[in-house]
């Protein structure tokens, strides 16, 4: 979905950037909504989660390592809090925290990760990595919550695809939605984490990005084998009276 804007973000597109659940995300099947017991049961094993977060406030993009204990409790980081969820077919999964605060989790092509909003900090997370790759290559798909602003327009991107290179640790992250796309180019892989690139867009988006410094990126691999990805990033460029600012997070699996 595409909004006619001035320069900055228009109210549809950040609730709809906050709401992770609005539109369904793409998903919709049952099997992609049901939660995923190594996560969220009460027999779960206590498990450590890698987080990649977005403060869109503060626009600063980071990363933790959390634990979910249990009987499904989170500790530490910004999804600290006890665990609980509803499910609804075709919608999201919803994580309700100690302290009233919920997160919503968006319609998920994963097992071992998931996106999720809470407020003003929208991230993914799941199970550490275990066992990378040390060659080959592999291609992942999934989701992304991500809103670009190139000065004229605010066009949503919903999919997104990820191409690693275990070999020469890089990978090259794609996003697209309303016929648009958006690419972090060659990233470094790093253990199980994946940072900066370079970035391309569409023609069709006015007032690219030009250097890699406009770019905060923060990725991770999830789950034996890194057998799902995600991260967050922020871009904002501004340049003899012109901006291009994008943000948001995905999450995909082999």
């Amino acid at each position: 979905m595409t909004f006619k804007t001035a320069n900055s973000f228009s109210a549809p597109a950040i609730l709809a950037f906050i709401s992770l659940s609005a539109c369904g995300g793409g998903g919709g099947g049952s099997t992609q909504n049901t939660p995923d017991s190594a996560l969220f049961t009460a027999s779960s094993p206590d498990v450590t989660l890698d987080v990649s977060s977005l403060n869109r406030a503060t626009d600063v993009v980071s990363t933790q390592t959390t634990a979910l204990n249990a009987p499904s409790t989170l500790v530490g980081g910004v999804l600290a809090g006890t665990v609980s969820y509803s499910y609804e077919t075709g919608a999201s999964n919803f994580i309700t925290l100690s302290g009233g605060k919920t997160a919503a989790i968006d319609d998920r092509a994963t097992t071992v990760s998931f996106m999720f909003a809470n407020a003003d900090i929208v991230g993914v997370a799941g199970v550490a990595a275990t066992n990378m790759p040390s060659s080959s290559t592999a291609s992942y798909s999934g989701h992304a919550n991500a809103v670009v602003n190139d000065g004229n327009t605010i066009t949503q991107l919903t999919s997104s695809t990820v191409t690693a290179n275990f070999s020469s640790d890089l990978a090259n992250i794609s996003l697209s939605g309303d016929g648009r796309w958006l690419r972090i180019n060659d990233a470094n892989i790093n253990g199980t984490r994946i940072t900066g690139g370079n970035v391309s867009v569409s023609s069709d988006f006015a007032n690219a990005p030009a250097t890699s410094g406009d770019l905060d990126h923060a990725g991770q691999f999830f789950g034996v084998g890194a057998s799902e990805v995600g991260g967050t990033f922020i871009i904002d460029k501004t340049d003899n009276g012109t901006s291009f600012k994008a943000q948001g997070v995905y999450n995909g699996a082999r």
